[in-house]
């Protein structure tokens, strides 16, 4: 629970979108391992060649409010 508490005073209360293709590459270099290691508001993220730090996706930050 105290993970949680913590991932929503970073603002990382949201999914990460899907990733519907990846790259080729055998072990892609990834960016972050986890939320903490970005930026306030941004979050870990799988994406189609290896894991960043991403901003809210648009249609996440309409529902949101």
């Amino acid at each position: 629970r105290k993970a949680h508490a913590m991932a929503v005073e970073k603002g990382s209360a949201w999914s990460c979108p899907k990733v519907q293709i990846t790259c080729a590459m055998v072990n892609p270099p990834n960016h972050c391992f986890m939320d903490q290691h970005c930026p306030r508001f941004k979050k870990c993220c799988p994406t189609f060649c290896g894991r960043r730090c991403i901003s809210r996706p648009p249609e996440q930050q309409e529902i949101g409010r």
